[in-house]
């Protein structure tokens, strides 16, 4: 290895090599190159302007360099691994695909981010924050015009004002601050498990949750939920007398779909069950004789489910009654079918939420 040290005592330290490797330096940072056991080579900062600290460090990448421990950078460029990415989520429901894709530009396009490895939480959290702080100097200009507006009754001013409010960069809460930090970690997440980036390099743990303002918990009364059922009731009434008059496949499984979705969405309204503990059910999970729904943990073939108790984390599995509305509809739902589940998907399987999602909002 030659040293070499300029007029300016900057120090590089490469090996003679037709691709320099070693140390050198960028301003007062020390940098490393190297070459891997397979070939690809790696160029990084090591974030000291101490000689002593990066010869070290260099000490520990050369290591796991023939140990094979040190990770190489993803070869493929952003565009590339982008278009990787939504290939792999092709089979997700288009919109959704089609909002995360607009969040992931927005931020790479802000950012300036034109590498996987420029793609870091402290850029993230950066353009978060901007667009939240935006959002809040927006909401409070708006309504200072407003009430102003008001006051002098000017009609413009106020039409001008709740346009502003009503935009997109003004209602950016905790709410879309959150979507955006879940879109990325997906992003992220799904590059990890199919071997394109590292696992340390995560940024779910790297960027802020924003506490969210509880909802308001909406009770619906008795003839209120009779009303919401009655819609589904009309609509199987309708599928059934279409397939006495032409008996099909098609009809028939409509048919099963809409007692399927009676059932779970009236086990909704009248146990509180939420949407993943409904379609997680079991029919060892329903006992009918004392009138009770058993939510608790279970793996299914190889997958594991959870219980989780509000926004925390804390597995805990509990007892819901079964009230005298709800008995007679359970057990006909349990009579019609011999599966495993008690809400299962029109193929007989277990019931994916963004397969019940479309099919419930196709009502």
């Amino acid at each position: 290895m030659s040293i070499q040290k300029k007029k300016n005592q900057v120090y590089k330290y490469f090996r003679k090599d037709s691709w320099p490797e070693g140390l050198y330096q960028r301003g007062n940072i020390f940098w490393v190159r190297w070459t891997l056991a397979d070939n690809s080579r790696i160029q990084r900062s090591l974030k000291t302007d101490s000689i002593t600290e990066a010869k070290d460090e260099l000490i520990i990448i050369k290591s796991g360099a023939l140990l094979g421990t040190v990770k190489r950078p993803c070869k493929q460029s952003l565009k590339e691994v982008l278009e990787t990415y939504w290939n792999l989520q092709g089979w997700r429901d288009q919109s959704s695909n089609k909002t995360e894709k607009s969040m992931i530009n927005k931020i790479v396009a802000h950012s300036k981010i034109k590498t996987l490895e420029d793609f870091t939480a402290h850029k993230v959290t950066q353009y978060l924050m901007y667009r939240f702080n935006l959002a809040k100097e927006l909401q409070a200009s708006a309504h200072k015009k407003l009430k102003k507006a008001e006051k002098e009754h000017n009609a413009e001013d106020i039409k001008e004002a709740q346009q502003v409010l009503q935009s997109n960069e003004a209602k950016f809460g905790p709410v879309s601050y959150n979507g955006y930090r879940k879109a990325c970690v997906t992003f992220f997440s799904v590059l990890i498990s199919n071997d394109i980036w590292h696992k340390e390099n995560h940024i779910s743990n790297k960027v802020k949750v924003l506490q969210e303002d509880d909802k308001e918990i909406i009770y619906l009364e008795r003839k209120e939920i009779v009303e919401q059922l009655r819609g589904i009731t009309d609509l199987i009434s309708e599928a059934q007398n279409k397939y006495e008059q032409k008996p099909s496949k098609y009809n028939a499984r409509r048919v099963r779909r809409l007692k399927t979705l009676f059932s779970i969405t009236a086990t909704y309204l009248l146990s509180g069950l939420r949407r993943s503990e409904g379609l997680w059910l079991r029919r060892e999970d329903i006992d009918l004789d004392k009138r009770v729904i058993h939510i608790r943990s279970k793996t299914i073939d190889g997958v594991t489910w959870k219980v989780k108790s509000g926004r925390s984390k804390k597995v805990k599995s509990r007892i819901v009654p079964i009230c005298a509305s709800l008995l007679p509809i359970l057990k006909e739902q349990l009579e019609d079918h011999d599966n495993a589940w008690v809400f299962p998907s029109p193929e007989g399987l277990h019931w994916m939420k963004r397969n019940f999602n479309r099919a419930l909002r196709s009502l």
